[in-house]
């Protein structure tokens, strides 16, 4: 469960520094700043796409390794709409936020 409080971590972090790069770049109305705040979504979403993939394939390991009576604990699912589709479309919107941020700060 490490990767999933390093995961956590990560994307906390990175949403922290866009939502303070998009601050930033209102106040200086520096358009590069932009690039930036994209860059950072990008690698964001990067770091997260490992991630998960990392955690399914440690958990297909796990499922290997453990008592048959103790494979339910990999079924539970939390219904709703998944943690993985609600992280996507945050970075989309991000992504967007960052062209609307470039689009505004470059025709002012």
């Amino acid at each position: 469960m490490h990767q999933d409080t390093i995961t956590w971590t990560s994307l906390s972090l990175f949403l922290t520094g866009d939502i303070i790069l998009i601050g930033l770049a209102y106040q200086v109305r520096v358009p590069g700043i932009a690039f930036l705040g994209l860059f950072m979504t990008g690698a964001s979403f990067l770091i997260f796409v490992r991630s998960a993939l990392y955690q399914e394939e440690y958990f297909d390991l796990a499922k290997e390794r453990v008592h048959d009576d103790d494979l339910p604990i990999f079924k539970v699912k939390v219904p709703g709409v998944p943690t993985y589709v609600v992280l996507v479309a945050l970075h989309v919107f991000l992504a967007l936020i960052w062209i609307a941020v470039y689009n505004f700060l470059a025709g002012s």
